[in-house]
């Protein structure tokens, strides 16, 4: 790791709160330079949280830790307290970007890449970190594909991000089993008029165990509507996909439509 700071200062909270001595000195800057950099290198884990401990040596101060378009705000609460004073005496996240709520911790979550930076910032006095914690995290199923395809899941990896440009965001392409770095590469739907029924076949990726299939009509392409047809696998399979057969009666609608939406929780 490196860091930019003013220099270290000490607390005596070891004594006075349940943290120990997590809250006992941090690092921190003065009112002309507000930020302490932290820049960590050589991170061994595929996926991991990145924990900062924040605070000053008295309470009410107010502060923000950011990294990248991620800023959560806080007010500091690290110092002992007393009856009737400002401060917690219990570890508290805050996931505010702004409101500067009592906290004295934060969690940037869901992290890759080898090299994490951060920035903590304060508005008066001397608020600073007093340590961080890099948690190794299991990497989800999507989140396992969109690395195996070269892809950030953070950023050009993201589901709802679409990598090539050809209309279909990542998590489309990951649920339907095609590519996401080529624009050749597309869903195939295949609809069939027979017999008063409109039908749609469609393929599901194997791998795709986080996300969720949800087969919906419609008549006007605006109103849509999962209830009165089936989904169901057809028994064309291969190791990568299933095949899924959507059928919904026409009832002598002049137009009837049929979509697939890949969705996650």
């Amino acid at each position: 790791m490196s860091f930019s700071s003013i220099g270290a200062w000490a607390d005596d909270n070891e004594d006075r709160t349940s943290y120990g001595r997590l809250y006992s000195a941090f690092i921190y800057n003065d009112n002309v330079n507000r930020d302490v950099d932290i820049s960590l290198g050589n991170i061994p884990y595929a996926f991991y949280d990145v924990y900062v401990y924040m605070g000053a040596a008295a309470n009410g101060f107010r502060g923000t830790v950011s990294s990248g378009t991620t800023t959560y705000s806080f007010t500091t609460a690290s110092n002992a307290t007393s009856p009737g004073a400002l401060g917690v005496d219990v570890y508290t996240e805050t996931t505010s970007p702004a409101g500067f709520p009592l906290a004295n911790y934060c969690v940037f979550r869901n992290v890759s890449g080898s090299t994490f930076s951060f920035k903590a910032s304060h508005d008066n006095l001397n608020a600073g970190v007093f340590g961080f914690q890099v948690v190794q995290r299991t990497a989800t199923p999507y989140q396992a594909w969109a690395a195996s395809k070269g892809l950030d899941p953070n950023t050009n990896g993201a589901p709802g991000f679409d990598a090539d440009f050809d209309g279909f965001d990542n998590l489309l392409e990951y649920g339907l089993f095609t590519e996401p770095g080529s624009g050749a590469s597309l869903p195939v739907f295949t609809p069939v008029s027979s017999g008063g029924n409109l039908s749609l076949t469609y393929n599901r990726a194997t791998a795709a165990t986080d996300v969720t299939y949800t087969a919906q009509w419609s008549t006007n392409l605006v109103d849509w509507f999962p209830t009165g047809l089936t989904d169901s696998p057809t028994g064309n399979a291969t190791p990568d996909t299933v095949e899924h057969l959507v059928t919904v009666a026409q009832d002598g609608a002049p137009a009837k439509f049929l979509r697939v939406l890949v969705t996650q929780p």
